[in-house]
């Protein structure tokens, strides 16, 4: 991988390093997060689209090989390595989802949730939770943060597909 701190990143993996990367996930999807839906009219799938996805996460390798996953599906990927790298980096780059780790030293991934949720331009972003922290307790936290889904690390391909499948997207009303 040829990743500079900061930069996109775009590799693919073969099919063998996709099968030594699966494992189990639990994940949970929060009906409506805030008041103000993005637009009156329900939101629509869309599988085959392509997204713009921020990941946040303090170990490099893995922000790296998640970033990889990422545009191996096609998306717009960009990666930070803390949480105040990453909500700087999520003004100007206006993602569509984040997928933020939750342990992280200095700002966790629930503050970075709960400052998204209170920043304009970024409140409707589609937020995961990606965590080594699977018990309920912490799913509630991360679903009262702000987070709208949940994986367990480390997270499969397949599954990371079939979350971000059910990213909403906004309507064109």
């Amino acid at each position: 991988m040829n990743n500079k701190r900061g930069n996109s990143c775009r590799t693919s993996f073969s099919n063998a390093q996709h099968d030594r990367m699966r494992a189990t996930t639990e994940h949970f999807l929060v009906p409506e997060v805030n008041n103000s839906p993005m637009t009156s009219q329900p939101a629509q799938k869309s599988p085959n689209r392509v997204l713009k996805i921020l990941v946040i996460d303090d170990i490099l390798d893995v922000a790296e090989v998640l970033c990889s996953l990422l545009g191996h599906l096609g998306h717009t990927v960009t990666s930070a390595y803390s949480g105040i790298e990453g909500i700087e980096k999520a003004t100007e780059f206006q993602p569509d989802v984040l997928i933020c780790d939750i342990g992280m030293p200095g700002m966790n991934g629930y503050e970075v949730a709960q400052r998204f949720r209170e920043n304009n331009k970024l409140r409707n972003v589609f937020m995961i939770a990606l965590t080594g922290y699977a018990r309920p307790d912490h799913m509630e936290r991360a679903r009262e943060s702000g987070f709208d889904w949940q994986l367990t690390k480390p997270v499969d391909l397949a599954t990371l597909r079939q979350t971000l499948a059910e990213v909403p997207q906004a309507s064109d009303a």
